[in-house]
């Protein structure tokens, strides 16, 4: 009795390092099935008023002119590419009178030496014809708040569509327009609408599942230790 609490112990983080393996699994599910909806919705271009319309417009694509109008641009900090500390470019854009605006991802950014001096963007044309894809951005981990700073550029931490709104003081439409078409236009932009992969989930549930066996294996050695020590006290 003197060890009651031991086996309670081993079952609880038994139990929970299977628990985080399943759903890792579901985890994986659910991204197989979002990785099928956009491969399917990909294949057809909605019009501004239908992306409007529409609840859930993630994956589709969108042919649309918009207007920069000298709105403020968006650096969403933390980003990296090959290696490369930088920014994630989002530009709000005019659609049309009485529309929200909408966030056109022109691409990643080079960070500089100085977090004091944000990098230089090309000045974008009165009137902008503009293609590509929509979708919703990944939460970041470590906040949901955008923290933007205001000034010239706006640097942000996340994409909080509500914080956005009222650092604009305009209705945005709550999607990210990925853009394919002018290439020319913005930085080098790879198309993630899933920031991970269902492979690297199943990997994961594997890693605690792997933990799972490991720590009945450990238990099951110090248990076998202890017999004969407990034998031999009984003996004496």
């Amino acid at each position: 009795m003197k060890y009651w609490w031991f086996p309670l112990i081993t079952l609880a983080v038994f139990c929970a390092l299977v628990k985080l393996g399943w759903w890792q699994l579901q985890r994986a599910d659910t991204k197989q099935q979002l990785q099928q909806q956009l491969q399917q919705r990909a294949q057809r271009t909605l019009s501004w008023s239908q992306v409007q319309a529409t609840a859930d417009v993630a994956g589709f694509g969108l042919t649309v002119s918009v207007q920069p109008q000298a709105l403020p641009p968006l650096l969403l900090d933390n980003r990296t590419l090959n290696g490369q500390v930088g920014y994630q470019w989002l530009q709000p854009v005019v659609v049309g009178a009485e529309a929200p605006l909408l966030l056109l991802d022109l691409g990643f950014v080079a960070a500089g030496l100085s977090r004091n001096q944000l990098p230089a963007l090309p000045e974008l044309p009165a009137t902008l014809p503009v293609s590509g894809r929509l979708y919703r951005p990944g939460h970041n981990p470590l906040s949901t708040q955008a923290h933007g700073e205001p000034g010239a550029k706006i640097r942000i931490q996340a994409v909080n569509f509500e914080e956005i709104e009222q650092m604009l003081r305009q209705p945005l439409l709550p999607y990210l327009l990925f853009v394919d078409q002018p290439a020319e236009i913005g930085f080098i932009r790879h198309w993630r609408p899933i920031s991970m992969s269902p492979d690297k989930h199943k990997g994961y549930a594997v890693q605690w599942f792997g933990l799972a066996t490991a720590w009945l294996v450990i238990v099951y050695l110090l248990w076998r230790r202890q017999r004969p020590l407990a034998s031999l006290q009984q003996a004496r």
